[in-house]
């Protein structure tokens, strides 16, 4: 009976065991660990089973990789897990509607990642570029083009970071180096963000939080086309704007680039943002338009976090509330909340 029971007990775990989800999504390589099995860990440390992350810069040393991929994915086979911090779905196989994320595609370089393309930098916080903020200050030579010459980081007044949020940096007292790059945001357009944010929040640290963000986002600037697209689309933010109003261009719902003050991305939030433009009968990068879109969507859809920035009691909490409960950026480290609450402290400096 006892040998019974033992063969028994041996075939509910068997049975527990085969039956059991594989853990499919999540973070990989250096300080993460390897992929479930089958699964590859793409050059960014995210685990998938598409040509994105098993074909070039896949790290075979964490999961499978395939041979022969295309270097450049289909922007649909871009996925990662929405919580962006590591956790996984426990699930049996791969989900069949994806997540996508405008943060994991700009070129990362540096150790455990690889160096960046020719004529490219390695910034000091491990993207590629050409930027002062990529060859300058704390560029990391082994992994690509340096700079001697460029001068320190400047003082947070003037620097800002691009849309794609990973920390380059720029002189806001330098003309543009390159055809596309973005100019500053307007001080007019600061004034006005601002006035709308104190009416609604009502709280200058609840402010300033949020806009310190806005601007990590977009420059404050409500024409803005994530910067990485200007090129893959080959429009500047004008003719991206344009062709939107004017419906030459039709893509814009479903693109999976960041658009607008708050960068938005995925498609559900662009229609709702197209609908709401086309219903005032404004531009969609009106900036009235943006704000009060903005409002209505932390309203309705982000309300624990309004409630956050009216009881705020500092920026640097303000701020931090705002990366984890709204923008929820890939990289959500230290330097990332340091950057974006000195923005925000700038304004409330500035307007409080």
């Amino acid at each position: 009976m006892k040998f019974v029971n033992i063969i028994l007990l041996a075939g509910v775990l068997i049975s527990f065991v085969s039956t059991a989800p594989a853990y499919i999504k999540g973070q990989c390589g250096p300080g993460y660990g390897s992929c479930s099995p089958g699964y590859c860990c793409s050059k960014f440390g995210w685990c998938g089973n598409t040509n994105y992350y098993c074909g070039a810069g896949c790290q075979s040393e964490f999961g499978r990789c395939d041979e022969n991929q295309p270097s450049v994915p289909n922007v649909n086979d871009i996925h990662a897990p929405s919580n962006n911090k590591g956790m996984v779905n426990i699930i049996n196989s791969p989900p069949s509607t994806p997540e996508v994320i405008n943060e994991d595609r700009k070129s990362r370089c540096g150790p455990g990642v690889g160096s960046c393309s020719p004529g490219d930098c390695c910034s000091e916080y491990g993207w590629c570029g050409i930027t002062t903020g990529h060859c300058g200050a704390g560029c990391q030579y082994e992994f690509g083009r340096c700079d001697g010459n460029q001068s320190d980081v400047p003082d947070v007044n003037d620097i800002r970071v691009p849309s794609n949020n990973k920390g380059m940096v720029n002189n806001l007292n330098e003309q543009k180096e390159q055809s596309n790059s973005k100019p500053q945001s307007s001080g007019n357009d600061e004034q006005k963000i601002w006035n709308f944010l104190m009416e609604k929040i009502g709280n200058k640290y609840g402010a300033a939080g949020l806009m310190g963000n806005l601007y990590a986002e977009s420059f404050l600037r409500p024409d803005n086309l994530e910067d990485i697209y200007n090129n893959q689309l080959g429009m500047t933010d004008r003719e991206y704007t344009e062709g939107v109003n004017n419906d030459s261009y039709k893509n814009f719902v479903n693109d999976n680039t960041g658009y607008g003050l708050a960068q938005w991305t995925y498609s559900t939030r662009k229609q709702a943002l197209l609908d709401y433009a086309k219903n005032k009968g404004v531009s969609i990068d009106d900036l009235d338009m943006q704000l009060n879109f903005l409002w209505e969507e932390l309203n309705n859809n982000y309300n624990p976090l309004v409630v956050k920035l009216k009881n705020a009691t500092s920026v640097r909490d303000a701020s931090n509330d705002v990366i984890f409960d709204f923008e929820r950026p890939v990289d959500q480290g230290q330097t990332q909340q340091d950057n974006r609450a000195a923005y925000g402290e700038q304004f409330y400096k500035k307007f409080a």
